[in-house]
């Protein structure tokens, strides 16, 4: 459930991929690799696999404590900001690396290592979630404005090493493992909230040290023990590689021009990443708030969701295979106006709240479905 399907589609690679692992190679534990036709470099280690993977884990913790859950209500409970403070600081944070993706996208297809810019981004987000909640309301919303971004720019460094760690026989079952292990996150994350909020209710900032410190320890085997595959058109990590990375973008952008199909494709995804990336921000808010659940309830809805998210992704990567992407999508859609109609008509007509429990699992389909 990890945001990293988030950014700018612009920026987006073909590095991800959506059909869970079948089980990776028992033996030998490695996979020979070659580079473009070149002669085969070190093989891959199932450590490297391993440890990509659980950088998923890792920042899924961040995405469903801080983005989707523990923060917002923070700043409406605790605080007593509004749903509107929470969410311009978000709207803020997605609007600055929508304008910056594309760029960091080029620049990380051609720097020789990706994993440098991965580390620097993921200590920087680790150490301004441990600050949340230290100085008072708005400098924390600056500090998550600043926080989110580099999550964001770190799943761009992080989606582009998949290459690095699979082959192309393989590509989709590691990338399918970072998608399954990511989902454990999403659990580890809410089992950290409900471990605090029994033993500490008002713990909520400590939920943010503890997020932060779990980003960072389930992050270290990504930086350790993962191996980067030599590139012989890398060109450094100079303002020259901006600039061309930036050049890059423009004529991207102008060559969408001539093709009307996938600019319409590409405005439409960014809305309904739009919707989607929204109904994640706001869930925290709108669970509580307006539904009336406690944090607790909440946190379990949430549970559901995810459960629904990891049917989602294995029903419908397997109707992609049958039915083909469009028509899938256009259910994954169709399956997001009824849940957020449903979510609307509860709150309206003060419907029973138990319902939101078949709109949550609802929801998690639609959103498993959506990166699929």
């Amino acid at each position: 459930m990890s945001d990293r399907r988030e950014s700018s589609p612009v920026a987006e690679t073909d590095a991800g991929a959506s059909d869970l692992p079948h089980g990776l190679p028992m033996a030998p534990p490695t996979f020979p690799t070659t580079i473009d036709g070149a002669l085969p470099v070190e093989p891959i280690e199932r450590r490297s696999v391993w440890s990509w993977a659980l950088y998923d884990l890792a920042n899924t913790i961040f995405s469903i404590n801080i983005v989707s859950f523990h923060f917002s209500l923070w700043v409406v409970d605790d605080k007593g900001g509004r749903d509107a403070h929470f969410m311009l600081a978000n709207s803020l944070s997605m609007g600055l690396m929508f304008l910056s993706a594309p760029v960091l996208g080029a620049l990380s297809d051609r720097i020789p290592r990706r994993l440098p810019l991965l580390a620097t981004t993921t200590l920087a987000c680790c150490s301004l979630t441990a600050l949340l909640g230290t100085w008072g309301l708005f400098a924390s919303l600056a500090l998550y404005i600043v926080a989110n971004y580099f999550y964001q720019g770190g799943l761009i460094f992080y989606d582009t090493l998949l290459p690095s760690v699979s082959t192309e026989e393989n590509r989709g079952r590691v990338g399918g493992l970072g998608v399954a292990v990511g989902y454990l996150g999403s659990v580890i994350g809410i089992g950290i909230g409900l471990t605090v909020n029994a033993l500490y209710p008002d713990g909520r900032v400590l939920i943010f040290r503890l997020t932060a410190l779990a980003f960072f320890l389930f992050a270290l085997p990504c930086f350790f023990f993962v191996r980067e595959r030599p590139r012989a058109d890398a060109i450094g990590f100079t303002f020259g590689a901006v600039r061309e990375a930036a050049g890059s973008v423009r004529i991207a952008f102008a060559r969408v021009r001539r093709f009307p199909d996938l600019k319409r494709f590409l405005i439409a995804h960014l809305l309904y990443a739009d919707a989607a990336n929204t109904a994640i921000a706001s869930l925290g808010i709108y669970a509580t708030q307006e539904i009336g659940f406690t944090d607790q309830q909440a946190q379990l809805i949430l549970l559901a969701g995810v459960v629904g998210a990891i049917s989602g992704g294995l029903v419908l990567g397997r109707m992609v295979d049958r039915i083909g992407p469009k028509r899938t999508l256009y259910r994954v859609l169709a399956a997001w106006f009824v849940t957020l109609f449903s979510i609307a008509v509860i709150a309206w007509l003060d419907l029973p709240r138990e319902l939101f429990w078949g709109v949550a699992v609802l929801a998690g389909v639609a959103l498993g479905g959506t990166w699929t």
